[in-house]
């Protein structure tokens, strides 16, 4: 994980947009639930394909959602 917030400039605004998390999902999805936001973007690249992106969505489906219920 990240430790520190992303943050820019939004509307000429300073903003905070978040942390990124990376790793395996079981270690991702404890990080989430740990999180205190009540909201969860998810940035998909485009460049690997729709292959790529299905399966990290089943994956993101499968081992991270049941544990942010």
């Amino acid at each position: 994980m990240n430790n520190r917030d992303q943050v820019g400039i939004l509307n000429g605004a300073v903003s905070r947009f978040g942390r990124s998390y990376i790793g395996e999902p079981d270690t991702i999805a404890k990080e989430l639930a740990a999180d205190a936001a009540d909201t969860l973007l998810l940035t998909i690249p485009n460049q690997p394909g729709v292959d790529y992106n299905t399966r990290l969505l089943q994956t993101i489906n499968d081992h991270i959602v049941p544990h942010l219920r």
